[in-house]
């Protein structure tokens, strides 16, 4: 008796803009989370920059445009992530 298999990805996702092209094949992804201060419930906005693979020219993504990135396995000491498609 076989179960269907579901592939669950394990690997994280994260939505960002697109700051800057570092590189031919590299661009620079900025996320921002918001979340409410236990104590004093104040909204805070932090942000983090990740470096991501992008096999594709990167002057198809100009910068300000919002994509969905990846986890992989680490390309070179920063760059962790893989570009998987324009969300906007």
């Amino acid at each position: 008796m076989e179960a269907d298999k579901k592939v669950n990805s394990k690997k994280r996702r994260m939505i960002g803009e697109v700051v800057k092209h570092s590189g031919l094949k590299t661009i620079k992804v900025r996320v921002e989370a918001k979340f409410r201060h236990p104590l004093y419930e104040k909204i805070i906005k932090k942000h983090k920059n990740y470096l991501a693979h992008y096999e594709g020219s990167v002057e198809d993504l100009p910068v300000g445009t919002v994509v969905l990135i990846e986890e992989m396995p680490k390309v070179s000491k920063r760059k962790a992530w893989k570009f998987i498609s324009k969300v906007k």
